[in-house]
């Protein structure tokens, strides 16, 4: 509140923001999820960034992280027999 009465900015509301964020990623991925469904997912990844900005955490570092996370996930290198 203290912010918001000084500040010239307005604070979106969330169910708008995640409308918007429905919205790209339907654009951006082809996918044509329903927002039923994109909702719960949506709330998570808003919370998610909401995380990193109030620890003010280092995004691309996270990011990377998640990149390692996943290159460790591959299996693509291994043999038929390695695989079982």
């Amino acid at each position: 509140e203290l912010f918001r009465a000084f500040g010239d900015r307005n604070i979106n509301d969330s169910i708008d923001t995640i409308c918007r964020v429905h919205q790209h990623y339907v654009k951006a991925t082809g996918d044509r999820v329903s927002l039923d469904n994109f909702y719960g997912w949506a709330e998570r990844l808003l919370s998610d960034f909401d995380d990193v900005d109030k620890n003010m955490a280092d995004a691309s570092a996270l990011f990377q992280n998640i990149r390692d996370l996943r290159e460790l996930e591959r299996t693509d290198y291994l043999t038929e027999e390695q695989t079982e």
